[in-house]
């Protein structure tokens, strides 16, 4: 089975002098003071699952009943939502950020069964989820961050969601020019 996937996500800050992205995840700039804001968000996403044969195992037939038959899918979707992003800075130099949104998207699912192509379309939620926490001096960074997105769609009445899970970890020194 293959999987793949492509997104894109722009998001809009309503207070971004209490709240730095850039400063929570990136560490590209520094945030002085602990603050956060609410969050606009609009994300596009394309996912396509392809498998030779259909997707269910032949051993679980009867269990999924038409979802049985699906063994390529094109799903896309395209929706705006919102949130909140917080970062907590202690002893100046440490961090903890949280930023969680939620979208509302128009999902387009194009399916391949065994016996024929469908398309449907619905309205599906989007999932968006970051923590980081770490150290961001003047002079050195080191942190931790974990991602996790996830869209959900519909395929012949059952639920098939995607996941992007990530974890970083990382060290680093700034170079002044």
């Amino acid at each position: 089975m293959t999987t793949k996937h492509m997104g894109v996500s722009f998001t809009y800050l309503f207070s971004p002098e209490d709240y730095s992205m850039v400063a929570a995840f990136d560490l590209s700039a520094k945030q002085f003071e602990s603050g956060g804001s609410w969050l606009l968000n609009f994300s596009a996403s394309d996912h396509h699952l392809t498998n030779p044969t259909p997707i269910i195992p032949a051993e679980l037939a009867g269990t999924y009943g038409e979802y049985e038959k699906v063994k390529t899918a094109k799903l896309f979707s395209a929706g705006f939502g919102g949130g909140f992003g917080y970062n907590l800075i202690l002893f100046e130099d440490y961090y903890i950020s949280l930023l969680a949104m939620i979208n509302y998207a128009n999902q387009f699912i194009r399916y391949e069964k065994i016996d024929g192509e469908a398309n449907s379309s619905r309205t599906g939620a989007l999932g968006h989820f970051k923590i980081g926490l770490g150290y961001n001096g003047e002079k050195f960074l080191a942190g931790v961050t974990l991602l996790n997105d996830t869209s959900t769609y519909e395929i012949e009445t059952v639920e098939t969601s995607f996941s992007t899970i990530e974890g970083a970890f990382f060290v680093g020194t700034r170079f002044k020019f």
